[in-house]
């Protein structure tokens, strides 16, 4: 009986791994591919290091420029209900004194969304940050780009080319 059960396990354990692995978001050919959230984000050139596997889905920091991104999605897991004013509310959870630029309500292929930038300060630091919450079908998608005021139109088109390029969130309109 307990060689059966180790039996299990040596086969079963790696199986997991295995699966766990398949679904997990992963770079390819300069695209970060998450296929069980449909999410694919084509990723900016140069100057970025990249961070995968974790919460969020996708961190990149920019190495010469105070400036990060983050990618997110969320599938099955949020009530179709929950406004998504609240969604973005999560996403800016720790900026201090915000001053929202511009808020815009965007209609989305098969869905909606909201787009904000903002000023702000977290530890100490003042930040400009353009966030995007984007919802199709049972996903949530959340980008944010913060950045030092100084760099923030050095990034932001390569930011904005992310955000048009998510899969799942179709054209903005």
């Amino acid at each position: 009986m307990r060689n059966a059960l180790i039996y299990r396990f040596f086969w079963f354990s790696p199986i997991c791994v295995l699966v766990a692995a398949c679904a997990a978001g992963h770079l390819h050919e300069g695209t970060y591919v998450d296929t069980t959230k449909g999410l694919v984000v084509p990723l900016p050139r140069e100057g970025w290091d990249i961070e995968t596997g974790k919460e969020p889905d996708l961190v990149l920091r920019h190495r010469s420029r105070r400036a990060g991104i983050l990618v997110n999605a969320t599938c099955g897991d949020i009530p179709s209900g929950r406004p998504l004013d609240v969604a973005m509310r999560h996403l800016l959870f720790g900026i201090r004194g915000k001053e929202i630029l511009l808020q815009e309500r965007l209609a989305v292929t098969s869905g909606d969304g909201i787009e904000m930038v903002l000023r702000g300060r977290m530890e100490g630091q003042e930040l400009l940050l353009h966030a995007y919450t984007l919802r199709r079908s049972e996903c949530l998608y959340r980008l944010l780009l913060f950045s030092a005021p100084e760099s923030y139109r050095a990034v932001n088109g390569e930011f904005e080319s992310m955000v048009r390029h998510v899969a799942g969130a179709g054209e903005l309109r």
